[in-house]
């Protein structure tokens, strides 16, 4: 839990929380879209920490499950793009690309 915990940041003026990609030892401020799973495996990890510690763990997952609500707001099809980017502290939630599902033939 700790390690994830490490690896979320918070944007300012906004206040959205993201979890940032680890290349090696540097951290990239940028959120794969299915990193909006993490606030669904910190609901459940919390439980097993005393009351102090999970009310913690639950307040970034609130706060990281806002951000991915606001990933798919802010899109004008509502779908969230695979990536997105914070610039400098600030929100610049700009989707990198949308991958289009495979056409298949049957």
């Amino acid at each position: 839990m700790e390690g994830l915990i490490s690896l979320t940041k918070k944007t300012t003026p906004s206040n959205y929380h993201y979890i940032c990609e680890k290349n090696g030892g540097s951290l990239s401020d940028k959120m794969d879209e299915l990193a909006c799973f993490a606030p669904g495996m910190l609901a459940l990890g919390a439980s097993g920490y005393g009351l102090e510690k999970s009310e913690q763990i639950m307040n970034l997952e609130k706060e990281l499950a806002r951000a991915c609500y606001n990933f798919y707001q802010t899109t004008p099809t509502k779908l969230s793009g695979e990536n997105y980017f914070s610039h400098a502290g600030q929100v610049v939630w700009q989707p990198a690309f949308f991958l289009l599902p495979h056409r298949c033939s049957l």
